[in-house]
């Protein structure tokens, strides 16, 4: 008996938040697209690294890559904790290409991103995984949303790179779902999560309400619930 009414219970919730999600994202379509940036704000990429020697050149080309004014964007990998591999010698040859490096000695993504945080002047900072790749036109899709001046992060949509196995597939519809659960809570202002992968935020709001929480694990989670918490999108 249990048994059932947990079954058809679990049933009754899948179906109510399956209906409500879709009925929502109907009700919104007029809002799908992109808004037009209407200022260019200037953007720093922080790449925070450790021991990524395999991914790192593809992701620093892959931010290379995005079109957008040059004198508006700038592009800083932060090891952190001293990887013991190529990490810091692979980034330092991007050096002539504008690309700045730190190399801090205590570990941790959040104390890596405070510390470039604290030292850059940019209106956005963007967080972006030393395993991820950024769609060239990734900035011109993200940048109009900051028109609205009550935003302070945008996430991005995040994809497999590879779709080759099953379980490549299966993380693919994964993300997809996410990015699309993503704009639901975007439309009802409830937010949850901002993914590492390459979301923005207002640096202003790091200003005014501090930085990342270094000892939290999950800072996506955090940094997205304090945004809601204090009135903003």
């Amino acid at each position: 008996m249990l048994g059932t009414v947990i079954i058809f219970s679990a049933l009754f919730i899948s179906l109510f938040t399956g209906t409500f999600f879709l009925l929502t994202f109907l009700d919104n379509l007029d809002k799908m697209h992109n808004p037009v940036i209407k200022k260019y704000p200037s953007v720093t990429i922080i790449i925070p690294a450790h021991k990524e020697e395999k991914g790192i050149a593809g992701t620093i080309e892959s931010a290379l890559g995005i079109d957008y004014p040059k004198d508006k964007l700038e592009i800083i990998v932060v090891e952190n904790g001293r990887s013991g591999d190529r990490t810091v010698e692979i980034a330092n040859r991007y050096k002539k290409k504008g690309v700045k490096v730190y190399s801090l000695e205590k570990g941790g993504k959040g104390y890596a991103m405070n510390y470039v945080i604290d030292r850059v002047k940019s209106d956005i900072v963007i967080s972006m995984d030393a395993d991820s790749f950024a769609e060239p036109d990734v900035l011109y899709k993200m940048m109009g949303y900051f028109n609205d001046s009550k935003v302070m992060a945008v996430a991005p949509t995040i994809k497999s790179k590879s779709q080759n196995t099953l379980a490549q597939r299966i993380q693919n519809v994964e993300y997809l779902l996410g990015g699309f659960a993503r704009k639901v809570f975007q439309f009802i202002d409830s937010m949850y999560v901002t993914p590492g992968a390459f979301t923005a935020y207002r640096k202003k709001f790091f200003d005014k309400f501090g930085a990342y929480d270094e000892g939290h694990i999950t800072e996506d989670l955090e940094i997205a619930l304090r945004i809601n918490s204090k009135g903003y999108k």
